[in-house]
């Protein structure tokens, strides 16, 4: 129960230009720029009740790590989300703004950090685009196991030439990954949430979002990313600590 308690802010950073960019008006900004903002949490486990008094409002978020939840942003607009607890530390992402928050010292530090908008120069890079064959992985039976996936599917799979192929059309992608015993493939754009399947086949919502060259999605019980490096497709895959690592080939 780390988070459990009430918080008076001490110090802040880049207050002005933080709200300023994810668009607050300028009267709120000023009536919020010396205000003693109290931060409550009640933690019961992964259930989490995570009250703010600002000083118009007091902003008050309901949500159990790893499901998705209905949250608020500061601007009072609604929205769903999955929080994740990695490390001790919680991460949220918003519309337009990425939140993290962890127990530094005793003090609870947290972090927002504005996203890049979608109609940025990534919208036009094809970078993924194309057909991959796996190279080499790490830590595969380790992983799979974490998420359940049954010990003769495990085995079937260790020496499968598993192929990627990816259809990217600015922020839209389609991509596929034939495996020993289907063929999985998930549409999506980024920013935007969209119904996926993991690799044991259950359905779930998410929203994929692209940074600085990588895909992150958060899947029920464990987070992958995707990129390209040196002209190859790496993937990671973490769950309970444990990440698997794959790279793939272009063919």
């Amino acid at each position: 129960m780390a988070f459990n308690g009430k918080y008076e802010i001490e110090s802040q950073e880049n207050y002005d230009e933080f709200l300023k960019k994810i668009g607050i008006p300028d009267d709120t900004i000023e009536k919020g720029r010396n205000f003693k903002i109290v931060t409550e949490v009640i933690q019961n486990g992964n259930e989490f009740t995570w009250s703010q008094v600002y000083p118009q409002k007091t902003m008050t978020n309901k949500f159990v790590i790893d499901q998705e939840s209905e949250m608020e942003t500061m601007a009072g607009k609604k929205f769903k989300a999955t929080v994740t607890l990695e490390g001790g530390k919680i991460t949220v992402r918003f519309p337009n703004y990425q939140h993290t928050a962890e127990i530094s010292g005793g003090k609870l530090v947290e972090s927002h950090t504005r996203l890049q908008p979608a109609s940025s120069s990534r919208d036009i890079t094809m970078a993924f685009n194309g057909k991959y064959e796996i190279e080499s992985q790490e830590n595969y039976d380790e992983f799979l196991k974490k998420i359940g996936i049954p010990d003769d599917t495990i085995e079937k799979g260790r020496n499968f030439k598993i192929v990627t192929e990816v259809i990217q059309n600015g922020n839209e992608f389609t991509w596929s990954q034939v495996y020993p015993q289907k063929t999985m493939t998930n549409k999506f754009v980024i920013d935007q949430e969209s119904e996926m399947e993991t690799m044991a086949g259950k359905k779930f919502k998410a929203t994929v979002t692209l940074e600085g060259g990588k895909i992150t999605v958060r899947f029920p019980n464990y987070q992958h990313t995707a990129e390209i490096s040196g002209g190859k497709l790496v993937e990671c895959s973490t769950a309970g600590g444990v990440t698997m690592k794959r790279t793939s080939k272009r063919i």
